[in-house]
């Protein structure tokens, strides 16, 4: 009985560790996902950064040609 339980208890310690295991993995996985995603929303930054530069470039035109 006691070899039994010993066994049982070894099994579901092993169960545990392959479970950490693939948590730590796909945990891995969300920090590389996570850090496309930040990359991603940088260089969308950047872009609607230009095209507001470029918007308040026009709008001075704009003026400019308003005011003639």
């Amino acid at each position: 009985m006691n070899h039994e339980l010993i066994n049982f208890m070894q099994q579901s310690i092993e169960a545990l560790r392959n479970e950490l295991n693939d948590s730590t993995k796909t945990v891995e996985e969300q920090k590389l996902v996570i850090a496309e995603l930040q990359e991603t929303i940088t260089i969308q930054a950047s872009h609607i950064f230009e095209l507001n530069s470029d918007v308040l470039e026009l709008n001075t035109k704009i003026d400019r040609l308003l005011c003639k």
